[in-house]
């Protein structure tokens, strides 16, 4: 992607438009998935937390370092994990999602840590042996990069905490700054049973969470549970 203004160990910063930034997640190292920074005029929003606690805090300090400015909201696309267990470096302001999104992440839950901390090892295990069986080049960097990325939310296991949305609404959210206003938009299940996207109307940018992919084939799924 272009436009690089910085990296870190977790993500690499682009600048998509005056005020608008994306940070992009590097393979195997922690942050699992993409997030954006909005600039709305005196405070800042963020568009998902990333995949371990670490990397959201690393994402949170460079929201407010490159902007001069205090993040006032976070945004959840949906509950999975490698999108919100950063959310503990958020808890401070209202973390916006809808209300299917907050009774997924209840259902969802992590259990005792000392289980979860054996079922992350179990399964560890069982993508390395996957990973010596596959011949398809694409398939084992998809294996390798999920192996790796478990491995860094293991190392952040002790420190997780689970943050869940405290902010609902439903359907559409308009979030107005002295700046530029954002649109929060959910039209349903796609990924999920409910994904939320948010559009920027000033600059006709859309940060999509995982409702798009880019050189990866989409889930399929069984269509009753979306």
């Amino acid at each position: 992607m272009k436009n690089l203004i910085k990296e870190t160990s977790y993500f690499t910063l682009h600048i998509l438009a005056d005020g608008i930034y994306a940070a992009m997640a590097k393979p195997g190292q922690g942050a699992w998935s993409n997030a954006g920074i909005v600039d709305l005029g005196e405070e800042v929003l963020v568009f998902d937390s990333l995949g371990t606690p670490s990397a959201g805090i690393e994402l949170r300090r460079q929201a407010e370092e490159i902007t001069g400015k205090p993040v006032k909201y976070l945004v959840n696309s949906h509950y999975h994990g490698d999108h919100v267990f950063g959310n503990q470096a958020f808890k401070d302001v209202p973390i916006i999602a809808t209300s299917e999104t907050l009774r997924l992440g209840l259902e969802n839950q992590m259990g005792e840590l000392e289980k979860e901390e054996q079922e992350m090892r179990d399964y560890l295990l069982h993508l390395k042996n996957q990973q010596m069986k596959i011949v398809d080049e694409i398939m084992k960097a998809s294996f390798v990069n999920q192996y790796e990325e478990i491995a860094k939310l293991l190392e952040d296991l002790p420190i997780l905490e689970i943050i869940l949305p405290t902010f609902i609404f439903e359907e559409k959210l308009m979030i107005r700054g002295t700046k530029r206003q954002v649109e929060i938009v959910c039209y349903g299940g796609g990924h999920t049973p409910s994904d939320t996207f948010m559009y920027i109307p000033d600059v006709k940018i859309a940060f999509m969470g995982d409702l798009l992919t880019e050189r990866l084939h989409l889930p399929i799924v069984d269509p009753i549970q979306l």
